[in-house]
């Protein structure tokens, strides 16, 4: 198993990269849902 560490020393911008790209997965979801429960 790969913890934060390793992979920051791997790969350094995989936590930046994965800290813009959850937020917005998280809102395009929410705004997604929020649509369709609006149009139902």
């Amino acid at each position: 198993m790969i913890d934060g560490l390793s992979l920051n020393r791997l790969m350094p911008g995989v936590p930046v990269l994965l800290s813009f790209i959850l937020p917005a997965l998280m809102y395009s979801f929410f705004a997604v849902a929020w649509h369709g429960f609006i149009s139902c």
